[in-house]
């Protein structure tokens, strides 16, 4: 108010009378108390930018890790690097066809489907695992004697190399790689599948249905035919439950090619492992996660199989010709 303000003014006119400018500031300022800080003291910054430690035996510790380890040498990292870089295309791949905007019948499905596993799998036989095999015989070729040595002619001797160890990294590399692809492609498809089969269908009569929240293509063709019976009537040209096999039966397939694909240990060092061909492990059928979305994809499709008989029933009253 105007009166604290006249106050403070003639109390700072009196202390500048008194000891100038000093005096005009310790007479305002002398009842402020600073209130300490709360934010923890930091310690004091040292005189030099790096931390002594303890180097006793330090030249020891440095001899027995490049004893251990196999990256001592620029062609075995390039080596790695470029296996890393092979694989990284094949876990953008599918062996399923989890992108179909139209309506397919059920030949086409199946080929679709089919040809995108064939199509797969033999790239993986035919171009990743010669690829990988490659570029380790050409990296090791000259190396010559010693802990990479790919002309070892000794078992024993390889069975405790460092080649031995770089072998079993560029396998787990890969059937790594495998995985992590399949792994994706059973959610996806599971994914694809749950969203085709998505909404529902109010059926009033053979003219009046009324879709809701469904694709804007049905992901199947099912079409109406006169039966060739004493009977007549009308029947799907294709059996609805077809459908939930064809989508079962490309599912089981592509598990099963993807474990189809060679390693590459037995073909880089034929010469001591003759007789020892080995496959790459991947995911198998029988582990949780695929188990678990191969019953997404038939529980989403059998959901509709009731609506398919109830869009049928309703030419019943037809069935006179």
């Amino acid at each position: 108010s105007k009166f604290v303000l006249d106050a403070a003014a003639a109390t700072a006119v009196a202390a500048e009378e008194q000891g100038g400018e000093e005096g005009v500031v310790d007479s305002i300022f002398k009842k402020v108390i600073i209130p300490e800080s709360e934010q923890p003291s930091r310690p004091a910054a040292p005189e030099q930018g790096c931390v002594r430690v303890e180097n006793e035996g330090f030249l020891d510790k440095v001899s027995d890790f490049t004893f251990a380890s196999f990256l001592t040498q620029p062609k075995v990292v390039t080596l790695l690097t470029k296996v890393r870089d092979e694989c990284n295309w094949v876990l953008a791949s599918s062996p399923l066809r989890s992108n179909i905007l139209r309506s397919v019948k059920l030949t086409e499905w199946t080929q679709v489907q089919s040809q995108a596993t064939t199509a797969l799998t033999t790239e993986l036989q035919d171009k990743w695992s010669p690829t990988c095999r490659n570029h380790m015989q050409r990296s090791l070729n000259d190396v010559g004697k010693g802990w990479f040595n790919i002309h070892e002619q000794n078992r024993d001797i390889y069975e405790f190399s460092k080649l031995k160890r770089l072998m079993r990294v560029v396998k787990q590399t890969m059937e790594d790689t495998l995985r992590f692809m399949v792994e994706d492609t059973v959610q996806t498809f599971a994914s694809f599948i749950e969203d085709a089969c998505a909404g529902d269908v109010e059926i009033t009569d053979a003219k009046t249905v009324a879709p809701e929240d469904t694709r804007t293509y049905p992901l199947f063709v099912l079409e109406l035919v006169a039966e060739e019976t004493e009977e007549g009537g009308l029947a799907y040209n294709v059996d609805p439950e077809a459908y939930v096999e064809a989508a079962l039966e490309a599912y089981d397939e592509a598990l099963v090619a993807t474990g189809t694909i060679e390693g590459v240990e037995h073909q880089v060092m034929a010469h001591l492992l003759k007789n020892n061909k080995s496959m790459l492990e991947t995911v198998s059928a029988t582990e949780e996660l695929p188990t678990a979305c191969r019953e997404r994809i038939e529980t989403a499709l059998r959901e509709w199989l009731p609506v398919a008989d109830d869009y049928l029933a309703k030419y019943d009253k037809y069935s006179e010709f």
